[in-house]
């Protein structure tokens, strides 16, 4: 309810289609054979990696993009993680330590909801190549025989 843009689109198919894009009469068919592989990791690994990872993008000129990006306030773009954090350093309301913390909170906020999405709407076959390196061999395996079959 709080997306606006996603409420207009349902509103938009519901109007013309009648149906509901939340409540489809029937399960879609797959239009394609495919074989899919997910990526993870344990949480506190991944939420580490998010946060050196925010590190290094602000090592690398974050700020200085982000005051680039501040000139088109209604791009896409200004509306990402990584960019409308910076609105309250720039007017001088909050230090770039917050900053750096809230866009460290935001990104492991949005992996969390990309994971759960994932997991509930998609069969993926997941593995962990952090934890289980020798597990690239298993999906190599998988793959050719899914590619046989």
């Amino acid at each position: 309810m709080n997306n606006q843009r996603k409420v207009i689109r349902a509103l938009e198919v519901m109007e013309t289609t009648g149906e509901s894009i939340t409540a489809p009469k029937k399960k879609p068919e797959k239009l394609y054979d495919s074989f899919m592989i997910g990526l993870s990791t344990e949480r506190s690994v991944l939420y580490e990696r998010i946060n050196q990872r925010v590190e290094d993008m602000i090592q690398k000129g974050l700020l200085q993009e982000a005051e680039f990006v501040r000139r088109f306030p209604e791009s896409q773009a200004a509306k990402g993680i990584g960019y409308k954090e910076f609105l309250p350093y720039f007017s001088g309301e909050q230090t770039l330590t917050e900053i750096k913390e809230q866009i460290k909170r935001n990104s492991r906020r949005y992996a969390k909801r990309q994971l759960t999405w994932f997991y509930n709407r998609m069969s993926f076959c997941w593995f962990d190549l952090l934890e289980n390196p020798e597990a690239f061999t298993k999906i190599e395996n998988e793959v050719c025989h899914w590619l046989e079959v």
